[in-house]
């Protein structure tokens, strides 16, 4: 659709209802004259930030230059908030917050916090009390305690962030539930990504690497949902404490695609073969090591393709349990062909490894002999 573009000393039409033939004599009606003033009013005024400063009023606001500080440097207390870093970076002195979202005795909304980089605080970006707001393309890294910390804080968006190589947790929710976590990166940490005392969250695509802990649940967090999300290189994948009814699909421990649900103190773990094979039997390359800290129960899903079972006869593949000195099927464990899965319901714990029935390969050596 061709758009018109008409001289200022035109706009006294808005209120001069008898001059709209203006626009019918050139060939526009009011639906384009309302189009065409509602891309003015659609345009977002922004707010420049060039130094450490409390926002107070709605709006949108975009940092124009790097800045260091010793105090907490960009306080935002009300809702309706976009603070846009513009990828540069807000460089603390080892204390205090680089981004603190909150105001004493107010629940604050839709505070959005996005592509800044914030080092060397003691959280890079705080919200408490802040609820259905997004924080996105953010670089918090090197911090004191946390990279991003959510307390008391409920369905906010944490979406794209790198948060690495802080002392202490890349993400942590504390007492903050129906939040959504994805595609985020949490390595080199303490703990990748914490949840203290917060339920009903969803965790989906994020890579925890290279952690004490990749994805913690602690103090009755509850009724969690992680998907596809990528754990490797950590001392622990997955660790749960007083934690239960959450839910762990389709996750990547290194290279074993695993599901499972459970009940007691659990932790997981990427594993390599302790052991030969059992006589007769070969392992499809996953391996889980899972141990207990209460008593506990884990069932258990491990994912395969095809290809990784083309060395057995898919239809025998069961979970089997190494127990020190030798592998033991796991009872009542089996195969869903049809989903390519095998699946166990574990009480005694170690590590664990889908196998099936080593394929008989017959080699037929033909010799031909001729003659006269």
């Amino acid at each position: 659709m061709e758009v018109t573009y008409f001289p200022c000393d035109r706009l006294d039409i808005i209120n001069n209802q008898s001059r709209l033939s203006l626009f019918r004599e050139m060939g526009k009606d009011l639906g384009v004259f309302r189009l065409f003033f509602g891309f003015i009013g659609s345009v977002e005024a922004q707010t420049q930030v060039s130094g450490c400063t409390t926002i107070s009023s709605s709006g949108v606001y975009v940092l124009t230059k790097d800045i260091t500080s010793s105090s907490t440097c960009i306080r935002i207390d009300s809702s309706d908030v976009t603070f846009d870093g513009a990828g540069y970076g807000i460089t603390g002195k080892g204390s205090n917050y680089g981004i603190y979202v909150y105001k004493s005795g107010t629940t604050l909304t839709n505070v959005t916090v996005r592509n800044a980089t914030v080092t060397n605080w003691n959280s890079g970006i705080y919200y408490q009390n802040a609820e259905n707001g997004s924080i996105t393309d953010n670089n918090a890294s090197n911090n004191s305690y946390d990279g991003i910390f959510l307390g008391s804080s409920s369905g906010n968006t944490l979406t794209d962030n790198n948060a690495s190589s802080n002392n202490y947790d890349g993400i942590h929710l504390h007492s903050s539930s129906n939040n959504n976590l994805t595609r985020n990166n949490a390595s080199n940490n303490s703990n990748g990504i914490l949840l203290d005392s917060s339920n009903y969250s969803t965790l989906t695509s994020n890579t925890a690497s290279n952690n004490k802990y990749g994805i913690y649940l602690r103090s009755s967090s509850s009724n969690n949902t992680l998907t596809s999300n990528s754990m490797n290189g950590n001392q622990w994948d997955f660790y749960s404490t007083s934690s239960s009814s959450n839910t762990i699909i389709t996750n990547l421990f290194t290279d074993t695609k695993a599901s499972f649900t459970y009940s007691g103190n659990i932790k997981v773990n990427s594993s390599s073969s302790p052991a030969g094979d059992p006589s007769g039997y070969s392992s499809i390359g996953k391996y889980l090591d899972i141990t207990n800290t209460t008593a506990a129960w884990v069932y258990l899903n491990i994912s395969y393709t095809d290809a990784e079972a083309s060395s057995v006869d898919e239809s025998t593949l069961a979970m089997w349990r190494y127990n020190g000195t030798a592998w033991s099927n796991v009872n009542n464990s089996g195969v869903n062909q049809g989903q390519n899965y095998v699946y166990a319901n574990i009480t005694s714990f170690s590590v664990f490894a889908p196998m099936g029935v080593t394929t008989s390969t017959t080699t037929t050596i033909r010799s031909d002999r001729g003659g006269t």
